[in-house]
C-alpha cells in the first residue's frame, strides 16, 4: 500500500486552491495608450442628427489613465469614476461628483445633459484627434484641446 506523508496531503489541496483562487482577484482596468494623458475637451453633445455644441464659456473635460481611473470636470463639478475598455465597448463604474451649485442654469442644464449621457455610456471610439462615446440616446464628442 502506498502510504502519502501527511504533509503532502495537506500541501497539495492549499497549492489547488490558490491555483484556482488566484484567478479570481480584481484585475486592474487597463486603458489604451492612445487615449492616456490626454485632457479631452466636450465639443458637443445629444444625437448624432442633432447635436448640441458645448456652451463657449465652460469647459468640460475627460481624463483617462493607464490604471482605468477617469475623471473630469463637468462644468461647475469635478466628476470621477473607473473606466474598463474592451475593443469598443465602454463600462464604467457607477460615475461620482462634487455637488457645488451652479451660478448659471445654462451651465447646471449642460453639465445635468453631460453626466446623464456618461451615466450611460457604452461605447468609445479614438478616430484622429476625435474622441466619441457612445450612449443609448446619442454621443459625447470629445477633441484635443
Amino acid at each position: 500500500m502506498l502510504r502519502i506523508p501527511a504533509c503532502k496531503m495537506l500541501l497539495t489541496p492549499l497549492v489547488l486552491i490558490s491555483v484556482l483562487l488566484g484567478g479570481c482577484g480584481d484585475a486592474v482596468p487597463s486603458i489604451p495608450a492612445n487615449l492616456v494623458g490626454t485632457r479631452w475637451r466636450l465639443v458637443s453633445y445629444g444625437p448624432a442628427s442633432a447635436a448640441t455644441a458645448a456652451l463657449p464659456q465652460t469647459e468640460i473635460t475627460l481624463e483617462l489613465a493607464q490604471n482605468g481611473k477617469m475623471s473630469g470636470w463637468a462644468g461647475c463639478n469635478g466628476y470621477f469614476s473607473s473606466a474598463t475598455i474592451t475593443g469598443e465597448q465602454l463600462q464604467l463604474s457607477p460615475v461620482g461628483n462634487t455637488d457645488a451649485g451652479c451660478y448659471d442654469q445654462a451651465i447646471t442644464s449642460q453639465e445635468r445633459a453631460f453626466l446623464d449621457a456618461l451615466y450611460e455610456a457604452q461605447t468609445i471610439a479614438l478616430v484622429d484627434s476625435t474622441l466619441t462615446i457612445g450612449y443609448p440616446a446619442g454621443q459625447l464628442i470629445f477633441t484635443r484641446p
